[in-house]
Parts: C-alpha cells; sequence; structure tokens
C-alpha cells in the first residue's frame, strides 16, 4: 500500500496513566503540521457501538502508515494495550517495514518486541524531542519545535521527566508545584473522606481514662507538623534547593523532590492524625472533645491545599513571563492555625469528660 492510501500517518498506542503526556506530544506535533492521526479520544464517537476489538485492531494493521507505542510499565501490564501491541508487532512482521516505532517513558522491556528495534527515549529527548522526530518521520523534513513548555505544571510522572529535560524558564517552580499536586492528587480520596467526616481507620475501642489520655495529646501532634513546615520553607533549605539568585548555580532536582516530598508529608501527616482521632471508639462522654478535636484539623489541610493550587497555578504561568523579561518576586509563606472557636469548645468538652474520669 502507498502511503498516500493509509487513511492516518501515525496511530499511537499507550496506557491510559501516560495519557497527560501523549497528549502533549500530540498537541506540539499538531500546532507544526497537518498530520492525521489516530488519538482514542478524537474517535470515540466514531467507534461508539462497534466491536472494539475489532474496531482497533483494524486501526493499527490497515489504517495506519506508522503506530508509535509509549512503552512503560503499566503499557506492559494492561489487557488493552496487550491487544494493541499484538496487533501493531503482527503488522511490522507481515511488512517487514519500520511501521511501528517505539518510544520508551521508563525501563521497561515489551515482549515480542525485539531488542534490534531502534527506540527513541522520551526522558532524553523531551516532549519537544518526540514531537519534532514523529514529523520528521511522517513528511521527511526536520523542524525546530520552541522550547516554549505550554502545558503547565507536570501531573504525572512523565511529565514531569519531560520537564526536567526541556528545562524552559521557571522551570524549577514548576517542578516543585508538580510534584506537589501530584502528591495532593494521590490523597483526592483522603481529603473528601476527611470533609464528609468519615474514617475508614478503626482504632480498640478506648475508656475514658485512655480516651482522655489520648486526645489531649492531639494539639501537640498538630503542631509538631506545623513545625515541620518551617523547616520545609526555611531560607537555607530553599537556597540549597533552588539556588541562590545572586549567585550563579543550577537548582537541585533531588534537592527539590525532597522538600516537595516532605511538604506533602505535612499534609498527609494531618489527614493521618485526622483519620486517627475520628476513627477512635471512645465513651459517650467524650465523643464531642474526638470529633472536635478531628474537625480542629480541617482547616490546616483545606488551607494547605488551597496554597498548593494557587502556587501551582501561579508556577504555571512562569515560563511564559520569564520569557516576556518579566522580574518575579516569589515568597512561600503560608500560616497553619487551628481555629480559636473549635479549640475552645474542645477545650470545654474535655473538662467535662475530666470531670468524670
Amino acid at each position: 500500500m502507498s502511503d498516500n492510501n493509509y487513511r492516518f500517518d501515525v496511530a499511537v498506542s499507550f496506557a491510559g496513566e501516560d495519557r497527560s503526556l501523549v497528549e502533549s506530544v500530540l498537541s506540539r506535533v499538531k500546532g507544526q503540521r497537518d498530520l492525521k492521526i489516530f488519538y482514542d479520544d478524537d474517535f470515540k464517537v466514531e467507534s461508539w457501538g462497534k466491536d472494539q476489538v475489532e474496531y482497533f485492531t483494524d486501526v493499527y494493521t490497515k489504517q495506519a502508515r506508522f503506530a508509535i507505542m509509549f512503552i512503560s510499565d503499566n503499557y506492559a501490564k494492561k489487557m488493552w494495550t496487550r491487544l494493541e501491541r499484538r496487533s501493531i508487532l503482527s503488522r511490522a512482521i507481515n511488512d517487514h517495514s519500520e511501521y511501528v516505532l517505539p518510544v520508551r517513558l521508563d525501563d521497561t522491556q515489551l515482549e515480542g518486541l525485539l531488542h534490534t528495534v531502534g527506540f527513541l527515549d522520551q526522558r532524553r529527548e523531551g516532549v519537544d524531542g518526540i514531537a519534532s522526530a514523529i514529523i520528521q518521520k511522517t513528511t521527511g523534513q526536520q523542524v525546530e519545535l520552541s522550547d516554549d513548555w505550554t502545558t503547565g505544571v507536570p501531573l504525572d510522572e512523565p511529565s514531569t521527566q519531560a520537564l526536567l529535560v526541556a528545562r524552559p524558564p521557571g522551570w524549577q517552580y514548576m517542578y516543585y508545584a508538580g510534584l506537589i499536586m501530584q502528591g495532593v492528587k494521590q490523597n483526592e480520596t483522603r481529603f473528601l473522606d476527611m470533609e464528609m467526616g468519615y474514617s475508614a481507620y478503626r482504632r480498640t475501642h478506648l475508656d475514658l481514662a485512655d480516651a482522655h489520655d489520648f486526645l489531649r495529646g492531639m494539639p501537640s501532634r498538630y503542631l509538631s507538623m506545623s513545625s515541620a513546615v518551617n523547616a520545609v520553607l526555611d531560607p537555607t533549605a530553599q537556597t540549597r534547593a533552588f539556588g541562590d539568585p545572586d549567585v550563579a548555580g543550577e537548582p537541585d532536582p533531588d534537592r527539590i523532590r525532597h522538600l516537595a516530598q516532605r511538604l506533602v508529608d505535612v499534609y498527609t501527616g494531618f489527614l493521618d492524625v485526622i483519620e486517627d482521632i475520628r476513627g477512635t471508639t471512645v465513651p459517650d462522654e467524650i465523643k464531642e472533645a474526638r470529633d472536635l478535636a478531628a474537625r480542629a484539623g480541617e482547616r490546616p489541610v483545606s488551607d494547605m491545599k488551597a496554597f498548593f493550587e494557587k502556587f501551582a497555578d501561579e508556577a504555571s504561568t512562569f515560563p511564559q513571563r520569564l520569557t516576556a523579561g518579566e522580574d518575579i518576586h516569589l515568597e512561600l509563606v503560608f500560616t497553619l492555625d487551628l481555629e480559636d472557636n473549635i479549640m475552645s469548645l474542645w477545650a470545654d468538652a474535655m473538662n467535662r469528660a475530666a470531670a468524670r474520669v
């Protein structure tokens, strides 16, 4: 079949977990060339009601000039991508052509794909490098893509690695914000549980005296985590990670990741305490104090989440603003407070319970 007889120039195959990275690559391609690309979301209406196995097999074995496999651990494990892979490799064997174009997202070895087949590594090439390669492979034309970063803070590991490769202006803050938001995203169910006053955790029943001792330590548990935030935002720790703006030197990705993880640890630490308190079975005389102790942690968690989201929105604008010559002054400051009225109610409830101990 001649190149002009194919319905698609390229068909992409990937795991759902890697969708955001693939979308970033395809967005860059489409912004430069009018290629015919098979991307499942663009054809969900066409495939609606059809036998999905037959539909996708036909696309990969007959309708595309090239098939790009975005290979990752998730890609190797998923049943559906296994079906797509078999269709692609079957076509490659029968055609004896350069039909299959592998792109590695990690070090996963894909069963059925010969080690002698050339591949590109997204971790080295970045989003722009893969997009440029797709254009050159399909059109024979070399293209230099702008290094403008337009995909916002990275919300998964492939996008994070792509950012580290591209390193647009302000990348270190986008990296930091992206890692934090990934941690927040992973704990979204726990946040929603907190909002609705639910805890899946269940502690062994405590009698009144033990429950009173347990809840009396609640303020210090919250305070210890608030102190941990101060350590993360300490100017010395920040300078070691992001570099001194007055001294030449590169930001340190490992230190930035470490700081981001510690902020996420504080966020999840508050959730841990709230779940621990809320999931503790106590006598009726002290249930009010228990519930108020859990509620006391909700404000800091909500404030942290709102701060993280605001910081991520701000950081996503840095490449464009810095490229335009804007001088950005960034301060990472927020305060974690326990609400006075809830703490007052909690103290009263604890005193009433203490009188019965």
